[in-house]
């Protein structure tokens, strides 16, 4: 027996006037992996978006796709990956894995370690095909019935409106753009991997857990300073220069470049990604004083300062 996990696609879009509904000629290509671990099939959620499907898969396999002119919710604009007031487009999803094996999650890559976190994984939403029976509340686990992708309009444009005067959008209704084969792109706009793993192995699997905003830098008067978007975080900072060295000889050219680089973390979330700062305390001058040590004079004692500094 097959099992159904819906999936929504839904695609970042500005907020349109409540009489119109925008709509985009979508491509989506789904694979099962490892190979051979199971099939998917791409379908319109319910009967009158499957009415305005250009071309699809025509039954499961480990790969499979869907052109369909797709209609924006405004239903999921307070949606997991969709800015307030922004709707999302959705294509229905069902996965199917082979014996002894099960459904891990729905991802935007392949990772080799075989761990998943949220940033990799489209969330998922509990509900139906029909509005009155979704909910937007999102699981990140595999075993739901919808999940949420988000695309681009710089890679999936809105190409028609429900009244057909929509700036950019050529008078295109619905209809139309089902009628226009130019409208669709030559390749997929998104991809979607349906992780499977055998019953009892450890791998794939998917640990969950949001990243750390990437942090700020400021430098001045002597300081260095941080913030970050995340609450109660601590800060790793790594100071590399190629000044910063031991050397030989009555005579030195310094570089005058440090970078510092700084990593949020925080217990039960992921690492942030770095942050980095270039100072040329060679440079000195203008608005930023770079004799850090106030000893009257800009030298590789000022970078024993953010040194120092770091270490409180």
């Amino acid at each position: 027996m097959k099992k159904l996990f819906a999936l929504l696609v839904g695609i970042v879009f500005a907020a349109s006037a409540n009489a119109t509904t925008p709509y985009k000629n979508l491509y989506v290509e789904a694979s099962v992996y490892p190979t051979g671990s199971g099939y998917v099939y791409l379908d319109g959620k319910n009967d009158e978006d499957r009415g305005y499907i250009y071309e699809q898969s025509e039954d499961w396999d480990e790969t499979a796709f869907i052109k369909y002119v797709g209609g924006e919710n405004g239903g999921g604009s307070d949606a997991v990956g969709c800015n307030a007031g922004m709707g999302v487009y959705e294509i229905a999803v069902s996965a199917d894995p082979e014996v002894d094996y099960e459904l891990v999650c729905y991802a935007d890559k392949i990772k080799e370690n075989g761990i998943y976190y949220k940033e990799d994984v489209y969330p998922v939403i509990i509900g139906t095909g029909e509005a009155a029976g979704r909910s937007w509340n999102y699981e990140w686990t595999g075993e739901a019935e919808w999940i949420n992708i988000n695309c681009s309009d710089d890679i999936c444009p809105v190409t028609g409106n429900s009244n057909g005067d929509a700036e950019g959008c050529d008078g295109r209704k619905r209809e139309d753009c089902l009628k226009k084969t130019d409208l669709w792109n030559s390749t997929p706009d998104t991809y979607v991997y349906v992780i499977f793993r055998k019953v009892g192995e450890q791998l794939p699997r998917f640990e969950g857990g949001e990243r750390c905003a990437t942090p700020t830098i400021a430098l001045n008067d002597g300081k260095i300073s941080y913030e970050c978007e995340t609450p109660d975080v601590s800060f790793v900072t790594t100071i590399t220069s190629p000044d910063i060295n031991t050397f030989e000889g009555n005579e030195v050219e310094l570089n005058g470049i440090i970078t510092i680089s700084v990593v949020a973390k925080r217990d039960g979330y992921l690492d942030s990604e770095p942050a980095t700062m270039e100072i040329n305390y060679l440079e000195g001058g203008g608005e930023q004083n770079y004799d850090l040590n106030n000893d009257g004079k800009i030298s590789t004692a000022d970078i024993q300062v953010i040194i120092n500094e770091m270490k409180k």
